[in-house]
């Protein structure tokens, strides 16, 4: 049975006699319980597949640059580097990390 119908049910029989009355004050109770349940799932389902859309956008973008690129790096060029460098970490005095924008992490000793 449909929710609407169900609590349509339950409100109409929550007038009858009072032993019955608890009975359907619980469904209905219970139907609100799982619509409010719902409605939060709903909403965390629509905020992942935002988050999805923003991350497919960001890897489309990434491939984009990386088909244009060329394998090697022969000359320093700052936009692509700027493109697919987030950050550079330093460990120590002797090594680094670079974090790629794909999540990709490269440790290098500075020798």
């Amino acid at each position: 049975m449909p929710f609407l119908e169900q609590a349509g049910a339950c409100k109409r029989t929550a007038s009858s006699p009072k032993k019955d009355r608890r009975k359907y004050q619980d469904q209905l109770k219970a139907l609100l319980d799982e619509t409010t349940a719902l409605k939060e799932k709903r909403a965390f389902i629509q905020e992942q597949r935002g988050k999805n859309a923003a991350a497919f956008t960001q890897l489309k973008n990434a491939v984009s640059v990386m088909e244009n690129a060329s394998a090697e790096i022969s000359e320093w060029d700052e936009s692509m580097i700027r493109q697919l460098v987030d950050t550079v970490k330093v460990v120590s005095r002797e090594k680094i990390i670079v974090c790629l924008r794909g999540g990709v992490q490269i440790k290098q000793d500075m020798v």
